[in-house]
């Protein structure tokens, strides 16, 4: 009776009470840490309004972040509220996916935007309207070692470029060998962030203020890029890239990095991680010439043109912005308001590591607000200012460089092509590939199958579902890409396929005699193929001869042991390899010291990281070529090497006659499969280097990812994805031409 009563009571609750409506579903994403911390924030927001309406979170995390919106957006299911990096602003904007929130801002009472930092506020202006509204910021200011800094004879940190120059060449530190045992700064002669932030204290301008072109002074470009040159060619800072391994937080204990540039986060990580420098380091704004600007970050809220709940989502974007709620967020996250309000109050006010941060979003500018910003960040202004750096182009050359590149990331076709050609020429050159496609399989049938074998009528109806699968998922597919590489298909024409033009072999021509980018790709690629494939191929047979040999023992443990890297995702072995490649304290660069050898700057280096990418890869692959080479050993008759015995031959001569010929079926198919494998190098780069230094570990296919899912060039890497086939193709049946030969 109890259990039934219960029951109905639970049943009664379920329901909602007479004349009551459900309330309305608000749906939200956040990214990262703040993905995981916005549910407190929404529960809150939801008592404020009377549980009218259900807040309905979800934590993204940053790696898929952009993929996971954009994908969202082309289906038409976009949330209603979702987080937004500001670089990525002008890109959903051009593409129309963001709703204007200009009469937003201006008729609301609760949203005024003369309360939040300006730097802020203008990522998300795009071509003169407001798109979001900022929801925390982080900028980039100066950490350092202030009793370092007292040691070395100054009180107080640097203000200007002449100082900062004056305090590293103090700090800095030569060994008996005349190498740095501690250098001045820390900085990355790859990384936009370091050098953009000297050429805007001097006032720069990357692109006019239509952003239809560059507007690069060379005077102050020059004047700019020799200062910053400066702090590697004296040694001040290490000529180390983005992903080299080091670690930043024991070389600021140590002092071997005394200074660096960080954001807000890296407070409570030094705190966290080195807690004995606490109380001795110090943040202060970024030293600068005419101004001290620095880069502004941090997010944004924004809602989209398909979300159902815009009424909600401006309501909450509102909500998010009170001072109030901006230091509730800070005590959630650490993150620093977007409203100057919220400074005010005791949370943020009594830390002192704050105070630098607040003088600096004084002085702080944002990227170019362009949809193509990521492209021309990452393949022009990093390439240039690396080339710089290292000596391969002189700053009067990178200058011309820069301009030129800009313009043509810039640049696009502006002609318009009538639709019904569009359509024409592509259903065109579907039936032909068609038509190729059947030509080709009736011929082959006619050419093998006896007549009296041949039933098309009765064999349709077996293959229509295999033919249906392989056709959507292949066939359909491969037409598409390879039309594809003949059309401008980019970010413009995500949402406006009107943007679409044919293009027909431009893309081919551009990366075949232009692209120089996509040459050194090439090159680094098969460097890679030719050294990794007989070094993989020579371990994995020598570890089977061993493993298989009658004089091993505990066989089923090495055989585990050596493939167990196989199967270990490629993430953990990054780290693994990362750490021994470490400059500092890794173990290859410990044994070299022990031999009374040099260091090496192992990933840092471009004559030195393709080949520790190689060595890795080695590493990782050879033990599923050592399985199939011990199967293939296993299946050599045992008779042959007795006989060989008899007659007194010599290990070599028993490999060299018995075992190699017999493995050869074996080696086919272990120099074809390595081969294809290794003409698709790409998580080893994409992880430990992301193709640097100075592009001397990029692959084809890494360029291709950067091109299709970082620009959205989706027509140009088609047409790279297509020269990579045909490399690949003309490898395997070189292969197979000469086993057969070697057969005959």
């Amino acid at each position: 009776m109890h259990v039934l009563l219960i029951s109905l009571i639970g049943l009664l609750a379920a329901f909602p009470a007479h004349g009551a409506e459900p309330p309305d579903v608000l749906r939200v994403w956040a990214m990262g840490f703040e993905g995981k911390k916005i549910a407190d924030v929404a529960k809150e927001f939801e008592n404020a309004n009377d549980s009218r309406v259900k807040v309905v979170t979800q934590a993204i995390p940053w790696s898929g972040a952009h993929e996971k919106i954009m994908t969202s957006v082309i289906g038409e299911i976009p949330p209603d509220v979702c987080q937004m990096g500001t670089t990525w602003m002008a890109e959903f904007a051009t593409i129309g996916a963001l709703e204007p929130l200009d009469e937003f801002l201006s008729q609301s009472r609760d949203v005024d935007v003369s309360r939040f930092w300006p730097g802020a506020l203008e990522t998300n202006r795009v071509r003169g309207r407001l798109y979001g509204v900022p929801w925390y910021v982080d900028t980039r200011i100066l950490f350092y070692r202030a009793d370092l800094l007292r040691a070395a004879g100054f009180d107080k940190p640097p203000e200007t470029w002449e100082e900062l120059l004056a305090v590293c060449r103090k700090l800095k530190k030569t060994g008996p060998d005349d190498k740095p045992e501690r250098y001045g700064i820390a900085m990355s002669p790859n990384d936009w962030g370091e050098f953009l932030p000297f050429f805007w204290q001097n006032g720069g301008m990357l692109l006019n203020d239509e952003m239809t072109a560059a507007a690069v002074d060379r005077e102050t470009f020059i004047e700019s890029m020799n200062v910053f040159k400066t702090f590697f060619d004296e040694e001040l800072a290490p000529l180390l890239s983005q992903g080299a391994g080091m670690d930043l937080f024991h070389a600021f204990k140590t002092g071997y990095f005394p200074m660096f540039v960080s954001g807000p986060w890296m407070v409570s990580e030094i705190k966290t991680k080195i807690p004995e420098v606490s109380d001795s380091f110090a943040v202060a704004p970024r030293p600068g010439k005419k101004n001290r600007k620095s880069f502004i970050g941090g997010c944004n809220l924004v809602t989209f043109q398909k979300s159902r709940q815009k009424a909600w989502a401006l309501k909450f974007i509102a909500y998010m912005s009170r001072p109030d709620v901006q230091v509730r967020w800070y005590e959630l996250t650490s993150d620093l308001p977007s409203v100057r309000g919220a400074w005010d109050a005791e949370p943020l006010k009594s830390n002192r590591h704050l105070e630098g941060f607040h003088q600096q979003l004084e002085w702080t500018q944002a990227p170019p607000n362009h949809p193509s910003w990521e492209e021309m960040a990452q393949t022009v202004i990093m390439q240039v200012q690396e080339k710089i750096v290292r000596g391969k182009i002189t700053v009067e050359q990178g200058y011309q460089e820069l301009v030129d590149g800009i313009n043509g990331v810039i640049q696009r076709s502006s002609a318009q092509q009538s639709n019904s050609l569009k359509l024409a020429v592509c259903g065109g050159l579907a039936l032909l590939l068609i038509l190729a496609l059947v030509i080709y399989f009736v011929t082959g049938k006619a050419e093998t199958a006896p007549s009296s074998q041949t039933r098309p009528a009765q064999a349709v109806p077996f293959l229509f579902p295999a033919l249906l699968l392989l056709s959507v998922f292949l066939l359909i597919p491969i037409m598409a890409s390879l039309i594809m590489s003949l059309t401008n298909w980019d970010i413009y024409s995500l949402m406006r396929l009107s943007n679409l033009n044919l293009v027909g072999f431009d893309n081919y021509r551009k990366l075949l005699t232009q692209d120089e980018v996509f040459k050194r790709s090439v090159l680094n690629t098969f460097v890679f193929v030719l050294v990794a494939v007989p070094l993989t191929i020579s371990v994995a047979l020598g570890m089977a001869l061993v493993v298989n040999s009658a004089l091993l023992k505990f066989k089923a443990f090495f055989r585990t042991g050596f493939f167990i890297p196989v199967i270990t995702t490629m993430v953990a072995v990054a780290v693994i390899w990362r750490w021994l490649y470490n400059p500092q304290f890794g173990l290859f660069n410990l044994g070299l010291e022990k031999l009374g050898l040099q260091p090496q700057n192992w990933l840092g280096e471009p004559h030195l990281a393709l080949p520790c990418l190689i060595l890795m890869a080695v590493w990782k692959n050879f033990g599923y070529n050592m399985i199939i080479f011990i199967a293939g050993l296993q299946a050599i008759p045992h008779v042959l090497y007795e006989a060989s015995d008899i007659d007194g031959v010599n290990p070599w001569q028993r490999f060299r006659h018995i075992t190699l010929p017999m493995l050869k079926p074996s080696m086919i198919f272990v120099c074809i499969t390595t081969v294809i494998g290794y003409f698709q190098f790409f998580a080893e780069p994409y992880i430990m280097t992301e193709g640097g230094p100075n592009n001397a570990t990029n692959s084809i296919v890494l360029y291709t990812y950067n091109h299709a899912f970082k620009f959205y060039n989706m027509g140009y890497a088609s047409a790279i994805s297509y020269v990579l086939f045909m490399m690949t193709l003309v490898f395997s049946l070189a292969q197979i031409a000469y086993a057969k030969k070697s057969e005959a």
